[in-house]
């Protein structure tokens, strides 16, 4: 068990004979000091070894007994014990807290307070409260029971929206749940967790999506009859992420020359650099020869960034903005290209990963290489995502059929 008393941090002094007046903690071997305020030694002694207290003095010593008070409270109640959610914690008011328990306001709370959230995450979360405020006008945490879920997951069924777009709701609401519950604690203890074994279970979708044919890949390479430079560059663009792993654009964009490294290019997916805590490898890309003509159509070597349409110094919000603006205007283009070319699927900058994985899958690579060349975290997810790739294969397989 931890012990927490008042102290003056003589280890180091400060300006005009003040030290740090603080909360020192001893649990075990480990020792924590979280700093209240400064103060000189003089002080120090009167307060905490005198005897005579004036009414302002004693108010001060009611506070960092108050203090203790609450140590002991925020300790007893981390388990396991991490210094730095002790300190978070320790510093939280009341008025810190979400004044109720209405999902609208959760949802809010944690975008505003959770720290290191991309803004790619907000809408999100934004977009999934207003789902859920549309499904039941003020629903509060107390309405989130199995049944509730369920009802909502047959709501937007009936509204044919996509069974991964249900799905992310679902895992959104999930982290605001455990996130109330085990972060920031305004959940009681008596609410019936509706997710998990014996609850509501989030499937692992992966819908079929149908691929352009390698004729029509190679159609969309050899084209070289355009509307315009923006048709081009689309097209530019487009081939150069399928010949890159099938990266996405947001990888592309903020792509620097320096991560050509001899005969590869290294990087890291921002979809998971900041998501995935284990089994962090770089992407390694060869520079065949086909790369490097793809490069040299589009690169912009008077800027840092290979497509030379950011500058450094950017911020995540800058970075969503412009990602979207760019991907906006170039998938319009494609959406031309497709039909000048008379393609039988849609064609956009999403698509180009998809075409990469099932171009290497048609030719029989080994899936543990495929997976390792897209940068999945492991094998089984590269087999749920290409099973939903190639439904044309299903024709191969009841061709015997009489």
């Amino acid at each position: 068990m931890a012990t927490f008393n008042i102290v003056l941090d003589k280890r180091s002094k400060l300006k005009d004979g003040m030290y740090n007046l603080a909360i020192r903690m001893v649990n075990g071997s480990d020792v924590m000091y979280i700093n209240i305020q400064k103060m000189t030694e003089t002080n120090y002694n009167r307060l905490f070894n005198g005897k005579t207290k004036d009414q302002e003095d004693q108010q001060f010593l009611d506070t960092c007994n108050g203090y203790i008070t609450k140590c002991n409270k925020v300790f007893s109640e981390l388990k396991p014990f991490n210094k730095e959610i002790f300190r978070k914690r320790f510093w939280e008011t009341d008025k810190d807290k979400p004044k109720s328990l209405l999902l609208t306001e959760l949802f809010d709370y944690y975008i505003e307070n959770k720290e290191n959230i991309k803004p790619t995450t907000i809408d999100s979360l934004r977009y999934t409260r207003n789902r859920f405020e549309n499904f039941k006008a003020g629903a509060s945490v107390g309405d989130v029971t199995v049944s509730f879920l369920k009802k909502f997951e047959k709501n937007e069924v009936d509204k044919e929206n996509s069974r991964a777009t249900i799905d992310h709701h679902m895992r959104n609401l999930r982290s605001i749940l455990n996130y109330f519950i085990h972060y920031v604690k305004v959940i009681p203890k008596e609410y019936e967790y509706p997710f998990g074994p014996g609850g509501f279970t989030v499937s692992g979708y992966f819908p079929s999506t149908q691929v352009l044919k390698e004729s029509e890949i190679q159609s969309i390479i050899d084209l070289n009859e355009f509307k315009s430079e923006d048709h081009k560059f689309a097209r530019d663009v487009w081939v150069m992420l399928y010949r890159f792993n099938g990266a996405n654009f947001a990888d592309l964009l903020r792509m620097k020359w320096s991560q050509i490294k001899g005969n590869f290019i290294f990087f890291t997916r921002k979809k998971t650099e900041d998501t995935r805590k284990n089994n962090r490898k770089p992407i390694i890309v060869p520079l065949t020869d086909k790369l490097k003509d793809s490069i040299a159509r589009v690169g912009d070597k008077n800027s840092p960034f290979l497509l030379g349409l950011l500058k450094e110094g950017y911020d995540e919000f800058f970075f969503k903005n412009r990602n979207h603006k760019i991907r906006q205007k170039i998938n319009q283009n494609l959406k031309d290209i497709r039909n000048k070319l008379g393609l039988s699927q849609p064609l956009n900058l999403g698509c180009a990963r998809d075409c990469y994985s099932n171009t290497l899958n048609r030719n029989n690579t080994d899936i543990k290489k495929i997976s390792q060349m897209l940068g999945h975290s492991n094998v089984i997810i590269t087999e749920h995502y290409l099973a939903g790739l190639n439904p044309d294969s299903t024709f191969d397989i009841n061709g015997p059929v009489l």
